[in-house]
């Protein structure tokens, strides 16, 4: 968790390893104040293009300019992707620039390749 209730989680609380202040690729899935839902990937690993977000730059993030009263991380790194039926670029459904294929940042050229093992959320409009 990195928000509960609008306050920022004790993410030392979770594992010292929260508190990294290492950047990389997010995915993050919140409920703001007013009861939206906001679906969220932060890209990462592109030299001078993204550089990725830290837990505790999240948890700031997701306060100041969202609202939001909960929100979890899901996943991270060459698993950060989102596609959006109709919405993505060069004829694919994918509308960030997901880092699979190569975490080495002096050579990462970036890649839509899938990987094994992916969290799906499908979202319908009633």
């Amino acid at each position: 968790m990195l928000i509960e209730n609008h306050k920022k989680t004790d993410l030392a609380a979770y594992s010292k390893k929260f508190t990294s202040a290492t950047k990389e690729p997010r995915t993050v899935l919140a409920i703001t104040a007013d009861r939206k839902l906001l679906l969220m990937t932060v890209d990462g690993r592109w030299i001078d293009k993204a550089d990725g977000m830290s837990y505790k730059q999240l948890q700031k993030v997701l306060l100041t300019y969202f609202n939001a009263q909960w929100a979890i991380n899901m996943d991270g790194g060459g698993s950060t992707g989102m596609y959006i039926k109709g919405k993505g670029r060069n004829s694919t459904d994918v509308v960030n620039y997901p880092c699979e294929g190569n975490s080495d940042p002096q050579v990462y050229k970036g890649t839509t390749k899938e990987r094994p093992l992916i969290t799906y959320f499908a979202i319908k409009e009633r």
